[in-house]
């Protein structure tokens, strides 16, 4: 097994044995990945803000690239030297487009907001055709891509090249953990269960290109739940047809059953650990009751002081029915 090693390629020049901490946050938008890294005071740094940073993890198995970004700053002081860097998702978290499209899919909006910045693409699911999309520079380009892929059940997040991904699972990869092996700890939260039916409500009399596409019409849905104690309607008159708006409200009940199967786990230092990533988990004592879960963010840490590691924030809804063969 190789040695448990950080690497960080700056320029011509890399750092790895001056190290003294780093910690790496990834996770689906809105929530902004980023890069800290600790030297000692007296290392000689050659980067300057806007340089190029890509991190590279070993947790013993063979070293993999996880993070490619820009440093946003670079603080010198007596005993420490501290460097911060972000990734697409920072670029456009400093984006407030003022924008207005017609007739486009929800993914050629989100084409067109990362076109604006250069952000790089990976897969981009197409989703709803939209009636109009409209920005108004209040919210930044992060918060509207966030919401424009949980129109379609998606989520956004940027792989290791700093490429954004929008699909179902994001750019993780399947992993299988075992506990004692990889898996130090895992906990699980039980809520109670939530009840309230939620209906997403477009405006629309016909799906996307017919002649009354655009015509709003007083009851999208020909009947369904009236909004009350036990049911939530929102209205997203965006959304032209009603599969559009089955799938925005299935996604929207998806959401708040993920924060009612929280799940927390602590691992080494797994680098292949990203979001989207569905987990199988073996040998996990059966009090625990969990076989698999689904990654939305990690927190690799490598620390001279306390040693390497990897926090990570799932939950217990995988949409799955299992991952058999993974080991």
């Amino acid at each position: 097994m190789d040695p448990i090693r950080a690497e960080l390629q700056l320029g011509n020049y890399l750092y790895d044995q001056q190290i003294v901490e780093l910690r790496l946050r990834r996770a689906f938008l809105p929530v902004i990945d980023r890069l800290r890294v600790v030297f000692p005071a007296h290392v000689a740094m050659e980067g300057e803000p806007d340089d190029e940073v890509v991190l590279a993890l070993d947790g013993g198995e063979g070293s993999a690239n996880v993070f490619t970004g820009t440093i946003a700053h670079i603080v010198r002081g007596i005993e420490r030297l501290e460097l911060t860097a972000y990734g697409g998702a920072g670029r456009l978290a400093a984006y407030r487009p003022a924008v207005t499209l017609e007739g486009k899919t929800a993914g050629d909006v989100i084409r067109s907001l990362c076109s604006d910045i250069d952000v790089s693409l990976g897969s981009v699911d197409d989703g709803p055709s939209l009636s109009l999309f409209v920005a108004d520079g209040r919210a930044t380009a992060t918060e509207e891509i966030a919401d424009l892929a949980a129109l379609m059940g998606a989520r956004a997040a940027f792989d290791a090249d700093d490429s954004l991904h929008v699909s179902a699972q994001g750019p993780g990869q399947d992993v299988a953990l075992r506990y004692g092996r990889e898996l130090v700890d895992v906990r699980t939260m039980g809520a109670a269960p939530d009840a309230i039916s939620r209906t997403v409500v477009g405006e629309g009399a016909q799906a996307a290109g017919g002649s009354k596409a655009l015509w709003v019409i007083t009851d999208f849905l020909g009947g369904g739940e009236a909004p009350g104690p036990e049911a939530r309607r929102r209205t997203l008159p965006r959304l032209r047809s009603t599969d559009d708006a089955t799938t925005a409200g299935t996604a929207w009940s998806s959401r708040v059953g993920d924060g009612l199967a929280q799940v927390r786990m602590r691992t080494w230092l797994l680098p292949k650990l990203a979001p989207g990533a569905r987990v199988q988990l073996e040998d996990v004592p059966d009090h625990v009751g969990l076989s698999e879960c689904r990654v939305h963010q990690v927190m690799h840490v490598f620390s001279a002081r306390t040693g390497a590691r990897s926090d990570v924030w799932c939950t217990g809804q995988t949409d799955s029915a299992g991952l058999g063969g993974l080991f």
